[in-house]
């Protein structure tokens, strides 16, 4: 029953983050506000940079290995000779490489936000009687 809560509390701080709710001017993006975000929690920091998908896999990974984590821990009793207690070590490092991961990810996504729109591809193919011709034009 805690869960759902948890859960609902998580959707409701993501959908004001990503609404912009938290932040400024949506288009003044603050890569160290990102890693706040990141800071808090696991993917709310690439929920503030726009990427829900990648925020939802690093929610999702995160509470995955907190929770295996934190019922290891319990299932050991806080014995370190116990099996359960290795159990609770790996799921542990996978959940701070995870969110570590995460804040890096929301650091680097931060600083690379709106860097498709500042450069128009353009890549042109036409095919002729005579063959084919491909242009490639780059503008700012």
């Amino acid at each position: 029953m805690k869960i759902i809560g948890v859960v609902k509390l998580i959707a409701i701080i993501t959908m004001l983050i990503s609404t912009g709710h938290f932040g400024g001017n949506v288009m003044e993006m603050e890569p160290s506000r990102a890693v706040y975000y990141s800071l808090i929690f696991p993917g709310l920091g690439q929920f503030y940079v726009g990427h829900p998908v990648k925020g939802a896999v690093f929610s999702a990974a995160g509470m995955y290995f907190g929770y295996k984590a934190t019922k290891a821990l319990y299932e050991s009793g806080g014995d370190p000779d116990s099996p359960a207690f290795s159990t609770f070590m790996d799921n542990m490092l996978s959940f701070v490489g995870i969110w570590g991961f995460a804040v890096l990810d929301a650091y680097i996504s931060g600083h690379l936000y709106g860097f498709d729109g500042e450069m128009k591809r353009v890549i042109d193919v036409e095919v002729r009687p005579g063959g084919v011709a491909l242009g490639v034009a780059i503008r700012n």
